[in-house]
């Protein structure tokens, strides 16, 4: 399938903690430079007609006022650490103002985690402003949002399988310290 023009913007390009971190003293953490300020990793990719972030962590809100973001079709998640799941809340102005569900992407380990630290957005009986959330599971199998087509690739943060994406000729892959030769080969290219 022919993916459609898209540009990338890293919202986040930092650590778990971000840079600088709380209390820390380091030549980083102190330095003067832009760019050792970074917020939690995530990206937004769009198009002309889709737009969907993969992760919202911790600095999800600043992010999206940071870069104007007024439309979002859909988040897609690469693992259930809090750095990458933290901010689904704030997806509530996204709700009100589309008058839809925000679609989530994720895996099955991922969504376990999203429904227990958000349980309150799944309950049966529900509240005004909470946020309004369609889970949809993901695999190894290729995907598409809108017009954006995705293909997961299974890497290793320690022990753990992270999802990474490929998008046309991007690769977006975050907390990997491994990823198995077959998986490789869908980065090819």
């Amino acid at each position: 399938m022919k993916q459609v023009p898209f540009s990338i913007t890293f919202l986040g390009t930092g650590t778990s903690s971000g840079v600088p971190m709380i209390a820390c003293n380091c030549a980083v953490c102190t330095s003067t430079n832009a760019k050792d300020y970074r917020l939690r990793s995530s990206i937004l990719i769009k198009t002309e007609t889709t737009t969907i972030t993969i992760d919202c962590g911790p600095d999800f809100r600043q992010q999206m006022l940071t870069h104007k973001v007024q439309k979002l079709d859909a988040i897609v998640f690469t693992h259930p650490h809090k750095d990458h799941i933290a901010g689904l809340d704030d997806v509530r102005g996204f709700n009100y103002f589309s008058k839809k569900n925000m679609a989530l992407y994720c895996n099955t380990i991922t969504e376990k985690r999203l429904r227990n630290e958000f349980d309150y957005a799944f309950a049966a009986e529900k509240f005004d402003g909470l946020p309004s959330l369609d889970l949809l599971n993901i695999t190894l199998e290729p995907f598409t949002i809108g017009d954006i087509h995705i293909t997961p690739i299974k890497v290793w943060h320690l022990k753990m399988p992270v999802l990474g994406f490929r998008i046309g000729n991007f690769t977006y892959i975050t907390d990997a310290n491994k990823i198995e030769d077959e998986e490789l080969e869908k980065i090819k290219g």
